[in-house]
């Protein structure tokens, strides 16, 4: 994926396959979203935009990777991501994270809270 797809993906946002997240500071939110796109279509989490699809960048440690990995296993059933660092502003290791979630098979649950994407919301079921 390379810095333009971000504007591309962002123009045509459509809400219910799409999430846009200023930093990491959330992570039970972004548990959530994992498994909400896996009930229903999957989608795309980007982390280091801002609301309105401005990239803001944000630092990622090495093991951000790991830790999505381990935050889609956290979901029952394990979700399936692939996570991908865009370089945003090199000079101070800025980056724009996306996470794409595959569609599961099922309704998946974050923290024994089962989750479905609606009108670009998560709902507990």
């Amino acid at each position: 994926m390379e810095y333009q797809d971000i504007f591309e993906d962002v123009k045509n946002i459509e809400r219910e396959v799409m999430e846009l997240k200023p930093s990491f500071n959330d992570i039970d939110a972004i548990g959530k979203t994992i498994a909400a796109f896996s009930t229903k279509r999957g989608g795309k989490i980007y982390v280091g935009l801002d609301d309105s699809g401005i990239p803001i960048g944000v630092r990622c440690s090495d093991n951000v990777k790991d830790r999505m990995t381990t935050l889609s296993r956290a979901t029952i059933p394990p979700s399936t991501v692939h996570t991908h660092l865009i370089g945003h502003d090199t000079k101070r290791e800025l980056y724009i994270c996306c996470i794409k979630v595959e569609k599961g098979s099922g309704v998946y649950s974050y923290k024994g809270v089962p989750y479905e994407r609606r009108d670009g919301v998560n709902h507990p079921l």
